[in-house]
């Protein structure tokens, strides 16, 4: 991207399972760097936010907005088994752009935000079928596809559809199988 660690100018936290925070705390200890999360979320990351310093903690509350220099950004729940997590909505330039990972099902409120985006970042990771083959225990499985796991690969896909196919209407009344 050409672009140094020192060119960031904020992190901002969906949730504080490991694979989204691994390095948060020792990337703003070294670097300097704001980290904004909802403080339920902070509070369900203790090993790092202890190495982010206090000046560099910044809450933020889901629906509510806040400002990253120029760009305006709306945080909006979503389902997930974490503490308080979120996606967010990001506004500058005329453009909106949302960003949605660790989604346990889709939902009229999450189309809301997501709608008339310019580009999301929706997150799938998993097939049904596939999911139902493969070696992982039943409670993993069962965790993965609940309604607090993940987006399935055919959710994303009629979500995208959904999107596409009603751009210029505003209703949000879309039942999701």
């Amino acid at each position: 991207m050409n672009i140094s660690v020192s060119d960031i100018n904020a992190v901002i936290v969906t949730h504080e399972h490991t694979d989204h925070i691994q390095s948060v705390g020792n990337l703003s200890k070294k670097f300097n760097i704001p980290v904004f999360a909802t403080l339920q979320t902070f509070d369900a990351m203790p090993k790092q936010c202890e190495k982010i310093s206090n000046n560099n903690k910044k809450n933020i509350d889901i629906d509510e907005k806040f400002q990253i220099g120029d760009i305006e950004i709306l945080p909006f729940a979503i389902p997930h088994d974490a503490a308080n997590p979120c996606g967010y909505t990001l506004f500058a330039e005329n453009k909106k752009i949302s960003i949605a990972t660790d989604i346990g099902h889709m939902s009229n409120y999450i189309l809301k935000h997501i709608d008339g985006s310019d580009f999301i970042l929706l997150e799938s990771n998993y097939d049904p079928e596939v999911l139902k083959c493969t070696k992982y225990p039943f409670k993993l499985k069962t965790r993965i596809a609940g309604s607090t796991g993940h987006l399935s690969n055919q959710m994303a896909g009629q979500t995208i559809n959904y999107l596409i196919n009603n751009r210029f209407k505003k209703s949000y009344t879309w039942t999701f199988k």
